[in-house]
């Protein structure tokens, strides 16, 4: 039972990634399809030995072989796991994205925050210089010293510089403000990463194909199809002629296959509608902008510890 969490783990996972055909194809799945398959089917199909009416040594078993090929229940749950396969595999890309991802936006604060650390430091050194060249022309009394026009024209102009110092530091602590708060908004409000999403669409695609060719070879190696008979007549070797093999509990194993092929129909629809629902132009738009990554945004790397060698002297 514990493959079993954790396959609702990954599955219940990747819901959060999804649409809302994704959404309802994720808890139909939980909810009926492996549950269904846990507590019912296994019951159900326990007893999968035909009876057959011959006393040949090996009927019985080479009957069996050929009426169930594959067990059902282990054909279900092998479909039921390389279903899940394309999501587990989606999933733990997620993970490994979202880390780059969180990590980049992080050096990208990082690298911002310093930029603007540095410009206010840079503000505030140009206006302490500039303060300092007016109290040299400034005496003690607090009279402008004039001597000559050349002095005044200099004075004039560090007073102006002053004030458009001024104005500059507070353009720069609102702008430094909007930033933040703009960074913030984007990282909470942007799309899904085009790689993530172009994942998510595999992953769907995927899921539907294979969904699609474990239904067709149901039919091809069951020669019973969606109705348990009652008798199979088998003439595999060694039976001598067309033996009578019983089926237990055919009606009961009918309706086990009608609900099992129901919910498989069910949740390929759901796959086909969510692609229909992505559309194609969203992942070719995707495919376009894959680059267009902050993991590849080289002022936001992560940095390279080189290992240089030491030598004994």
């Amino acid at each position: 039972m514990g493959g079993w969490h954790a396959v609702e783990g990954f599955i219940s996972e990747a819901g959060k990634h999804s649409t809302w055909a994704g959404k309802f194809y994720n808890t139909f799945f939980d909810v009926f399809r492996l549950l269904f398959l846990v507590s019912i089917v296994d019951n159900t199909f326990k007893d999968k030995k035909l009876k057959c009416d011959t006393k040949m040594p090996g009927c019985s078993q080479m009957c069996t072989n050929r009426f169930l090929p594959i067990d059902v229940i282990v054909f279900w749950a092998i479909q039921i796991f390389t279903v899940c396969l394309p999501t587990v595999i989606y999933m733990t890309y997620v993970v490994h994205k979202t880390k780059e991802i969180k990590d980049a936006r992080a050096r990208r604060e990082e690298v911002e925050g310093k930029a603007r650390e540095k410009r206010k430091i840079e503000l505030t050194f140009e206006k302490k210089f500039i303060q300092a060249c007016k109290d040299e022309i400034i005496l003690t009394d607090g009279h402008i010293v004039a001597e000559t026009e050349q002095m005044e024209f200099v004075l004039q102009d560090v007073e102006e510089e002053a004030k458009m110092l001024e104005e500059d530091a507070e353009i720069v602590e609102k702008v430094c403000k909007e930033e933040i708060m703009a960074t913030k908004a984007m990282d909470r409000s942007s799309m899904t990463p085009p790689k993530l999403f172009l994942g998510y669409f595999s992953m769907v695609l995927c899921r539907t194909l294979i969904e699609a060719g474990f239904i067709s070879f149901y039919f091809k190696i069951y020669i019973f199809d969606l109705v348990m008979p009652k008798i199979y007549y088998c003439d595999a070797t060694p039976c001598l002629s067309k033996t009578a093999c019983f089926v237990s509990r055919p009606n009961e194993k009918t309706y086990v296959l009608h609900i099992m092929f129901i919910l498989a129909c069910f949740t390929l629809s759901c796959s086909i509608f969510e692609l229909l629902n992505l559309g194609l132009s969203a992942p070719i738009k995707a495919w376009k902008n894959r680059h267009k990554d902050i993991t590849n945004d080289p002022r936001y790397a992560p940095e390279e510890h080189t290992l240089i060698p030491t030598f004994a002297a």
